[in-house]
Parts: structure tokens; sequence; C-alpha cells
């Protein structure tokens, strides 16, 4: 990686104790970053550390989370990212532990609610008292660990108040766009345009239209292959690609993020997967760019198909919050007129996909439970 006088990527890192409010301002604050018109770039650490069996040295992947940040940041660095915010938790003895290029400057800013707020939050989540001491306890920590750059102490503030003390610390780097910067890093080849993967693990692509339940049903195949003992790595592709375009509130760019794909199936190879599970859409035009960046692996893309009943069904549960919340879902409390936007572009999507994608593995999820169609991707993928 080239290397340049000073600083060319910020990394804020939004760190606390469960309930302390990292994911909603981390987003808000990308999302102003964003508006302001600046090139800044988001993803969520626990999305980096979905491996297991967990190694017994790192039982809470820290370790993990904290190598795929680094090897990650080369490739927002080559999208031109000025700014790259950071959500999740770190290791309460040890901090992020991340060797990131000298290129790159890490912030860590701790989110700290008072006790109470802290506690009551945690137990609005439907969470008992130990669970509600556990991250008090935890919180206590983070205030005294000296690898903490930034505390602010939030009770009383709005999550406006909030992203409004976190804007303090970032400033952006001057970026030179004619600089060349390698995207792949030590982690992987750049061949054209393509990041690619030099690991030949076998990877299961779970795609389809919007709201065909492609991350319920990727997640569900990990979840089965981790209770079995088999050591898997899962990647929701579009949490890769969080990135702005300049002037606007946001975007989310697949090239980037199946280069960023090619990084974590390298990633989690070197770390002993034995396969690697993906889930997220893909356009037709995107699966020639998937398979350059895996150009060694088998992929295998299982395409879920649904009508428009199912598709206003997972909508309308999205809407309503009865899914896993991840960041950029702009369905959450959506009204009806933009779930019904949702659903005729899903139904676009699909006719595209059923016309062009002729090489995909299709299921028909219309009417099926989620244990139904996980245990038919089982078999189709592994016998």
């Amino acid at each position: 990686m080239l290397r340049v006088h000073g600083p060319r990527l910020r990394v804020i890192w939004i760190c606390g104790a469960a309930g302390a409010g990292k994911s909603v301002a981390a987003w808000a604050l990308f999302e102003a970053l964003a508006t302001a018109g600046r090139r800044v770039a988001y993803v969520d650490i626990d999305q980096l550390g979905m491996l297991y069996p967990a190694a017994d040295a790192d039982l809470g992947r820290h370790s993990l989370k904290a190598e795929a940040l680094a090897a990650l940041a080369p490739g927002y660095v080559a999208a031109q990212a000025q700014v790259l915010v950071v959500s999740g938790v770190v290791d309460v003895d040890t901090g992020p532990g991340t060797a990131l290029a000298q290129d790159v400057d890490l912030t860590l800013c701790l989110l700290s609610p008072d006790p109470a707020a802290l506690r009551e939050r945690i137990l609005a989540r439907g969470r008992d008292e130990a669970d509600a001491e556990e991250a008090v306890a935890e919180d206590a920590v983070l205030r005294d660990a000296t690898f903490v750059d930034v505390a602010i102490a939030t009770s009383g503030l709005s999550v406006t108040d909030t992203v409004s003390r976190l804007r303090e610390f970032c400033w952006v780097p001057d970026h030179d766009p004619d600089v060349a910067v390698d995207a792949g890093g030590r982690w992987c080849e750049v061949h054209g345009q393509v990041v690619c993967s030099p690991s030949d693990m076998d990877v299961v692509v779970v795609t389809g239209p919007r709201a065909a339940g492609s991350s319920t049903i990727g997640f569900g195949l990990n979840m089965g292959r981790w209770r079995a003992g088999r050591r898997t790595g899962f990647v929701d592709l579009q949490q890769l690609g969080f990135i702005s375009e300049r002037g606007s509130r946001t975007a989310n760019e697949t090239t980037l993020a199946i280069g960023q794909l090619a990084v974590m199936h390298n990633l989690m190879s070197e770390r002993g997967a034995e396969l690697l599970v993906v889930s997220g859409q893909l356009a037709v035009s995107d699966r020639a760019t998937l398979r350059a960046a895996l150009r060694a692996a088998q992929v295998t893309l299982v395409r879920l198909r649904a009508d428009s009943k199912t598709l206003r069904e997972h909508v309308h549960s999205r809407a309503e919050g009865n899914q896993t919340r991840l960041a950029g879902d702009d369905l959450l409390d959506a009204d009806q007129e933009h779930q019904d936007v949702v659903v005729a572009s899903a139904l676009d999507e699909q006719h595209v996909l059923d016309a062009s994608a002729a090489d995909d593995a299709v299921l028909e999820v219309s009417g099926r439970t989620a244990t139904d169609v996980i245990a038919e991707v089982d078999i189709l993928n592994f016998g």
C-alpha cells in the first residue's frame, strides 16, 4: 500500500456498553457527514466478526474484528472515503488493538450514559437485572480505560446533540484523488479494477430481490452449521458497502462491497473457516464482478423468489421492527406508501433476475417458513 505524509482516512470508532446508543449515534453521524458533503463510509464492527465456532484464543472475536478493520481500511481509502464511522464494542481489557496503516488515524469515542439510564435501557430490551448490572460495570471500566480517546456523557443529550459532539472530532484529512492506493492491502490481489481473494474456500451467496429474505435464510444457514461445530463465516454484503456520494445523504456501492467481501473471504479462510455464507442483493451485472473477486473459489448463487403477498408480509414485518435491525434499513417504521414502493421495486427487480440470471439456483419461498427454506438450501449445497 502506498504511504503518504499524514492520515488519509479518519476513523471514528464509537464504542460503549450494551445499550449505550452506539449504533444509533454512529449511523446518525454517518448521515450528518454525508449530508454535509463529506465522502464518508460506515461499518458495524460486529458485522466483521461473524465466524463461529470462535477460536479458543479469541472467544469474543475481538482480534478478528480488529484485523478485519485493518484489512478493510485500504478499500475505503481507495474508494476516496475521508472518514470511516465505525460502531461496536471493543475489548474492555485491551481496547481496539487494531494495527491500522500509518495513513489511517483512529479516534475511539466512548458513549457513556449515567448508570440509571443505562440500566433502564437494558431492562426495556427485555433483559434481566444481571444483564443490566453487567452493562453498568462495563461502562465503568471503559470510562477509566486509557485507550479511550474521547468520552461523552450522553445522559440528557439527544441523538442530534451527541452527533454534534462527535463531529468536533471529525476533521477531514486532505485527499489527493490522483494518488493510487492498493485497495487489497496485503490481503488480496488487484486484477484490473477488481480486488480478488486468493483463497479457494467455497462460498454460498443467498440473494434475491429486496425483502425476499436473503439475510434471514443466509444467517439461518450459518446458525445450523455453527451449532454443528462447522466453522463458517457469514457476511452481509450490503453492510460492507456503505459510503456516501458527495452532497447526498447515503448510498451503497456494490462494487466497494464486493471488493471488501474478497478481503473478508481471504481473512476468514486464514482463520480456519470451511465455508463463507454471504447474503445480499446482487444485480445481474454484479454477478460477474463477484465471481471475478472470488475467482479461486467455488461460488454457488442461491436466488430466493417470492410472490407479491410474501414480499408484502416481509416488508411489513421489517417496518414493524420484527426482524433484526441493521444499519441503513429504511423500512424500519416506514409508512404504507413507502412499503408499497419497496414491494413494487422488488417485483420489478425479480422480473429482471428471472429474465437474465439463468445460472442461479432458484428457490421459491412464497408461503414457506424460514426453517423449511433453510433446510432446502442446506440440502442443495451440501447434500
